[in-house]
């Protein structure tokens, strides 16, 4: 798979089958465990596209949209670290039992469960 365009001159080609070829873990995930997926929709030719559809009608996974292309760092590093820093207040309170902290209204969205009207809605 070729590398997006405009990222770093010295990008290669990336082998189909590492985004393809499923992983084995060992032990027992927790039943609580929090599964966030992040699609990046500016990338025209994403191979990610298919996941992403999947898994936005899975209620096993929360699923957030950033309109960058795959060099997201470069693109939105602020939207994705806000994004990171959400995603890691709500695995801890969910760890701790807590009530996630709540901050200023984020750029980053994430998608509306299966079924709902909005478009889209923030991220709390």
């Amino acid at each position: 798979m070729r590398p997006p365009e405009g990222l770093d001159p010295h990008a290669t080609s990336h082998p189909t089958a590492s985004f393809l070829q499923r992983i084995r873990l060992s032990g027992r995930a927790p039943e609580s465990i929090l599964r966030d997926y992040i699609y990046l929709s500016g990338w025209e030719g994403t191979p990610f596209t298919d996941v992403y559809q999947r898994l936005r009608n899975n209620s096993s996974w929360r699923t957030h949209t950033l309109p960058t292309s795959h060099n997201v760092l470069k693109d939105a590093p602020e939207e994705y670290l806000k994004l990171l820093l959400d995603i890691a207040d709500r695995t801890m309170a969910a760890r701790t039992g807590a009530t996630p902290p709540t901050t200023s209204p984020p750029r980053a969205v994430q998608d509306p469960a299966p079924g709902s009207d909005s478009a889209h809605r923030n991220v709390d």
